[in-house]
């Protein structure tokens, strides 16, 4: 995640978001900042995307952060949801005083009722193929020369 701001001044963050499930993500979500040291918070920003994200694929996620905000620290919770699944990403962010790019941040993340995405993605594949699979070895058992598959 990286903090910036453009040259009219005004703050942006942006981070790298990977598909590492089996399934095409329709992806929306919102970040939400409040201050390290106090009780300051501001958001929800949405987040703005490309298209769906294919697996195994990599999109940049822009948010425009539409208040006057101080260079910081902040913590930033970017949440992302696609169907049911959600996850949460949380960094420590500083915006520069002056046009510019902060230094690249780790994010921490969580996921849902605390089942990783990647998992979960993994588990609605394995679902929605094991009847594809049962009704093969079904079909076999009766000894049928035919493939209807």
């Amino acid at each position: 995640m990286t903090a910036e701001r453009g040259s009219d001044g005004r703050a942006i963050v942006r981070a790298q978001v990977f598909n590492t499930g089996g399934r095409v993500l329709d992806l929306s979500g919102t970040l939400r900042l409040s201050s390290v040291s106090g009780t300051l918070s501001a958001g929800p920003y949405q987040v703005q995307l490309g298209t769906s994200l294919a697996p195994r694929q990599s999109e940049p996620v822009r948010i425009p952060v539409t208040d006057q905000l101080a260079d910081g620290p902040w913590k930033a919770t970017l949440e992302l949801k696609s169907g049911l699944l959600v996850k949460k990403f949380h960094a420590e962010i500083k915006f520069p005083h002056t046009q510019g790019i902060s230094p690249a941040v780790a994010m921490d993340a969580e996921a849902s009722g605390g089942v990783a995405l990647k998992t979960l993605v993994q588990g609605i594949l394995l679902l929605g193929t094991t009847p594809l699979i049962a009704g093969v070895r079904i079909h076999r058992r009766h000894g049928s020369s035919t493939a209807d598959v």
